[in-house]
């Protein structure tokens, strides 16, 4: 969903295809296809940063029963270590529009646990963005900002798909690639201390760029090996 480098910049469009066996011997074809909206380019690094932000909001909050999650840009901008400048304020409501104008294609690739089922449909993360600012009693202006999230975000989360990380690990790590690295692994290895993948395949799933050669995947992925690694 998040590009970490200049992969599809230009297209505003991510695919992901994958085989899967069923239980039952079937073979399931899946694709994942990720829409930017005209104008807003696909989300990038600094979108999953704010997507990260938003989950630690819904985890101190919890998830409210209507779908709006409010919160200040602010309280955004300090969970994500940044400044409070006009530039750092503009780029957050910037990728909250981005992140609520991108859709996702799901080709038998999202799986709803309700339904035990792996479902056709097209959805975005966030299905609406309300931003507000204004003057308070004190002449101080402030803000006061809501998101609502999608049903199918709200069944995720409920069942338990979307993982809570360490999120103190999370920003502590400076690549991109780290921390979409740590992500995935943390998902997948499902409580294991080991988990495998193809190289190619994992350069589709962070997404790197499309390199043709596995030593040119081995030399993106090294420094944020080495970070990982470095921080135990």
């Amino acid at each position: 969903y998040f590009r970490v480098g200049d992969r599809n910049a230009g297209t505003g469009i991510l695919r992901y295809e994958n085989e899967l066996r069923t239980r039952d011997g079937n073979v399931l074809q899946q694709a994942w296809t990720v829409r930017a909206a005209h104008g807003r380019g696909l989300p990038g690094r600094f979108d999953q940063d704010v997507y990260v932000a938003l989950l630690q909001i819904i985890d101190n909050k919890g998830l409210p029963e209507d779908g709006w999650l409010s919160f200040s840009l602010y309280e955004l901008v300090e969970l994500m270590g940044r400044g409070h400048s006009g530039r750092d304020y503009r780029q957050v409501r910037e990728s909250l529009q981005r992140l609520a104008s991108t859709t996702i294609e799901s080709d038998n690739a999202f799986y709803h646990r309700g339904r035990k089922a792996y479902v056709r449909d097209t959805f975005s993360l966030i299905t609406e963005v309300k931003l507000s600012e204004y003057e308070g009693s004190d002449g101080e202006r402030t803000d006061r900002n809501r998101v609502h999230l999608s049903d199918y975000f709200k069944e995720s989360y409920q069942a338990n798909y979307l993982k809570n990380i360490d999120v103190h690990f999370y920003w502590s790590l400076s690549s991109p690639i780290a921390k979409r690295l740590y992500r995935l692994i943390d998902k997948k290895r499902n409580g294991r201390r080991m988990w495998e993948v193809e190289l190619f395949s994992l350069k589709d799933k962070i997404p790197l760029s499309d390199y043709k050669y596995a030593s040119k995947i081995k030399e993106k992925l090294a420094p944020a090996h080495d970070e990982l690694t470095t921080k135990g």
